[in-house]
């Protein structure tokens, strides 16, 4: 009797051995999954930032230069207007065709380009990624070997329609930081509370990689113009040097780590129980909701915005060449103290300006910075004082900085709508 007692006993103990051995296995093998989710978050964010760097600050090199380039081949401002209002364009269209095709990994181009780097499964992300470099790539190389105004034209086109890395980016760091949240959710499922913290965590961690990617953007655009500015380059050597840059942005796709998430392909089903609610200008027109009235108001700032910038900008440059005699080298240093004025305002000025006003004060920000870009590009134009240039741009730039952060800020739109007021605005100044 008291051997088998003592047999049962042991037996109770060691199934409780056994499964507190397999939990143990449950566990290391979930924390395993969210280690390696978090170093592929790790690892792309920065390869990321690396090939975004060296793509932008290869092309921005050659952007002081482009001015002496455009009156060599004599275009003047309707010429560079019209450039401009053909290049947002097929912006519009390549964004549309280009998001379509990086969210599916079965098309021809996912499964021949996609294959081609890390892992070498199919991809559309990745090859779309490849796609863009290698549009980036092409209009240099027009550039280039065309010193023509044929050239200048067609050089413009494979970038504008096809080189969306950027936002591919966004997208790829997006599914990384989903890849953790699947982790997180088998690694911890006892409390509902502990999830909520974590998803509150999750949210400020995308942002702080979408952050890194802007501020590699941001810096890329000041790198380019200072290099510019010491080195006086000519065009074709800024050209050549801007290739050799994309080749080396192009070579780290091929080591870019691929999240283990694929994009979810919408059944029809879906497509057509959503096809009500699906955002677009006629909708947002009829709704009469408060929201959907400030989304509006949003996007009228947004467009006499975009056609104020681009109008001033069309007649700027020729106006400093006017004035001034600029030069390559003087676009290249007003650039660079635009890139730092900008990236001061939007790490200071701005959250400081937003904070002293308050939340209620929002109106009176946007009314304050839109009266100092007007009146600063009015004094800017029209001053012969190189010194009263620069300190107006000084308030310009932040004016601006401060505008896009209180908009951003309330702004919840897609990324077409930016596409479509991009459009509009410079098709309007064409015509004007």
């Amino acid at each position: 009797m008291i051997d088998s007692i003592s047999s049962s006993i042991e037996n109770n103990v060691d199934t409780n051995d056994n499964k507190h051995t397999n939990s143990k296995e449950q566990l290391s093998t979930s924390t395993t999954a969210l280690l390696n989710a978090q170093q592929k978050l790790a690892k792309g964010t920065l390869y990321a930032c690396i090939s975004i760097t060296l793509l932008i600050t290869g092309l921005a090199v050659t952007f002081p230069l482009l001015q002496s380039r455009r009156d060599e081949l004599q275009c003047d401002s309707l010429c560079y207007g019209s450039m401009t209002s053909v290049r947002s364009a097929l912006t519009l269209v390549g964004t549309a065709i280009v998001g379509k095709l990086s969210d599916k990994n079965g098309t021809i181009l996912a499964r021949t380009l996609g294959t081609l780097g890390k892992g070498s499964e199919a991809s559309g992300r990745r090859a779309c990624l490849h796609l863009g470099t290698i549009a980036s790539l092409a209009g240099l190389v027009i550039s280039v070997t065309m010193n023509s105004l044929y050239g200048l034209w067609l050089s413009a086109i494979p970038s504008a329609l096809l080189s969306h890395n950027f936002d591919i980016y966004k997208s790829l760091l997006s599914e990384f930081h989903n890849d953790i949240e699947q982790a997180e959710e088998q690694a911890n499922k006892e409390e509902e509370e502990d999830i909520k913290k974590k998803d509150n965590k999750d949210a400020s961690s995308r942002s702080g990689s979408v952050g890194k990617l802007g501020m590699s953007a941001g810096i890329s655009f000041m790198i380019g113009p200072s290099l510019a500015a010491f080195t006086s380059p000519t065009f074709q050597s800024a050209a050549y040097f801007g290739i050799a840059c994309a080749l080396a942005s192009w070579a780290v796709i091929f080591y870019l780590p691929l999240p283990n998430s694929e994009p979810k392909a919408k059944s029809d089903e879906d497509n057509t129980q959503k096809k009500r609610s699906e955002f677009t200008m006629m909708n947002l027109i009829k709704l009469q909701t408060p929201k959907a009235k400030a989304a509006m108001t949003l996007l009228v700032i947004r467009l006499n915005m975009a056609l104020a910038f681009h109008i001033f900008n069309t007649v700027w440059p020729a106006s400093l060449k006017a004035r001034f005699a600029f030069g390559p080298s003087d676009h290249a240093r007003f650039m660079s103290y635009i890139g730092v004025v900008y990236a001061l305002s939007q790490g200071f000025v701005a959250k400081r300006l937003v904070t002293l006003f308050g939340k209620e004060g929002k109106v009176y920000v946007i009314m304050l910075c839109c009266a100092i870009l007007g009146t600063g590009r009015y004094i800017a134009f029209y001053t012969n004082s190189l010194v009263v240039i620069y300190i107006s741009f000084l308030f310009i730039i932040n004016a601006l900085g401060t505008l896009n952060t209180v908009i951003t800020a309330g702004e919840s739109l897609l990324f077409i709508l930016f596409s479509y007021h991009m459009l509009i605005s410079n098709a309007y100044y064409m015509l004007s």
